[in-house]
């Protein structure tokens, strides 16, 4: 597969190769995946300015631990709490002509049900804090209330199934408590990709199940594979 990398994290195209490619080198065109937090999927013109995305903007699609996945004939869900991106994901993979493969689900993803905030760099902080407030077309979501509900309980309402190839987890700092959210009595990914350079990698690891184990990592992910 080409597996397009504007950032970090280049390695993550040898390790779905893989797992996911045959004896023949073909890779698996009927995969599984949960996106959790994910954020700009593209870069574009105005994107640095903060200009708002929409359906007439030239893009290219360089963003998500998933999109190639998806492009390829994978099926998916996409947890996000920011509907402008939920927005842009309907008008980017529509484009792409594969939005029939994939549930887009508005939410944030946790370990309890809760109200917060959406601050700076899209994290998710306690409803107690007062977060900054922007102007900028394409960030106008700072401030705004979210509902939280547990990993699981998301999953199960969007009839996810228990098989999942890869989960990419990137929230900003709520890492931990997505994790927290799930029962991996219930789902269990194939590959786990989480953003680490907010929480340590160490708190992740002590959250995880012991048929985990770890697969490669640099300054922004780890991946765990399941054994």
């Amino acid at each position: 597969m080409i597996f397009n990398r504007i950032d970090h994290s280049y390695w993550i195209e040898d390790l779905y190769n893989q797992h996911f490619n045959d004896v023949h080198g073909n890779f698996k065109t009927n995969g599984f995946f949960v996106e959790i937090g994910v954020g700009n999927i593209i870069s574009y013109k105005g994107l640095i300015e903060g200009v708002a995305f929409d359906e007439n903007t030239p893009y290219v699609l360089e963003c998500s631990n998933t999109s190639e996945l998806l492009i390829m004939g994978w099926n998916g869900i996409y947890i996000e709490p920011v509907s402008e991106f939920i927005k842009q994901c309907e008008i980017v993979y529509t484009k792409e002509k594969c939005i029939d493969r994939l549930k887009l689900i508005n939410l944030a993803a946790s370990d309890t049900n809760e109200t917060c905030h959406i601050g700076d760099g899209e994290s998710l902080i306690n409803a107690n804090y007062t977060p900054r407030i922007s102007t900028q077309q394409a960030k106008l979501y700072l401030g705004r209330d979210i509902q939280s509900k547990r990993t699981t309980d998301i999953l199960l309402e969007a009839k996810c199934p228990s098989h999942i190839d890869v989960m990419s987890i990137d929230v900003e700092g709520y890492e931990a408590k997505v994790v927290r959210g799930i029962d991996f009595n219930i789902f269990q990914p194939q590959l786990i990709i989480i953003e680490t350079n907010k929480v340590s990698r160490d708190v992740i690891s002590k959250l995880l199940p012991s048929n985990y184990q770890y697969a490669n990592s640099d300054d922004l992910n780890t991946a765990y594979k399941k054994i």
